[in-house]
């Protein structure tokens, strides 16, 4: 690819929003780009040469891979979020990146990466929202796995997929990030069979639709109040209210040993 086409995909991108295009055309060079279609990898999990690579255009998703083969999806990424060897950190990448569309990937040196940031600090500061913005998401998913049910989990991501990739039409927001419900599972932490159930009452609510090749929203308020908890799927309500009484037990429990142990520490004073 020419350097003109790599300074072109570069002022394309919020990330190097004004930036002098003859900088641009000298941070060209570092970076080589080649495009991938839909199920393709992007990033193995074991890059040997630890390199960095920057989403210039698509939406892919992230995974951890464990020793035996499994894997967890911990992350969606688009354009402008950096995968692989992250800058200023010793530790290679380990995730696993797959195309969920046609990508665009731009990669070069960690060393590289390394010194554009250093000589841009307006690149860098966007560059560390990104990663902000990933921490974040990241745990508020942990908050869903611990506090919240299935349903609410998928609303919650759903919501993100309509918020970052959703199109307002007369009838609702379509995304047309083309996602299984094998890969939801996994973004959500379920089984498959049991985002299909949940996935069925949310059609019979005429909340969301998860079909083949796109994913409906036709009442956005409505998946919010499932997201937040105070809409609950038939059946789930006496599930959740048990767990959470398991959750005050335990903490009861915790509670009575830390106190007994102070009890015990005081009289051996």
């Amino acid at each position: 690819m020419s350097s003109a086409h790599l300074t072109h995909i570069l002022s394309s991108l919020a990330l190097f929003e004004g930036v002098p295009a003859e900088r641009l055309g000298a941070l060209a060079p570092i970076f080589t780009a080649r495009t991938h279609e839909r199920g393709e990898q992007l990033v193995s999990a074991q890059d040997p040469r630890g390199r960095t690579y920057l989403m210039a255009a698509g939406a892919a998703r992230v995974s951890r891979v464990s020793p035996d083969g499994r894997s967890i999806a911990v992350a969606l990424i688009d354009a402008g979020d950096v995968v692989g060897r992250l800058p200023f950190d010793d530790a290679a990448g380990g995730e696993r990146v797959d195309a969920l569309e046609r990508c665009t990937v731009l990669r070069c040196s960690v060393a590289d990466f390394e010194a554009l940031l250093i000589s841009e600090p307006t690149v860098a500061l966007r560059v560390l929202g990104s990663f902000s913005r990933r921490i974040r998401v990241g745990g508020m998913r942990l908050e869903g796995l611990a506090f919240h049910q299935v349903p609410a989990r998928l609303a919650r991501v759903l919501l993100d997929l309509s918020d970052r990739y959703g199109k307002v039409t007369a009838t609702g927001v379509r995304v047309d990030v083309r996602i299984t419900h094998g890969q939801l599972a996994e973004l959500v932490a379920t089984t498959r069979e049991t985002l299909t159930k949940v996935a069925g009452w949310l059609r019979s609510e005429n909340i969301a639709a998860l079909e083949r090749r796109q994913i409906w929203i036709a009442d956005y308020a409505a998946l919010q109040e499932v997201a937040e908890g105070t809409r609950i799927m038939p059946g789930r309500a006496q599930r959740a209210s048990a767990a959470a009484a398991d959750v005050d037990q335990h903490a009861a429990g915790v509670a009575a040993k830390v106190g007994n142990d102070e009890s015990v520490d005081a009289d051996d004073a």
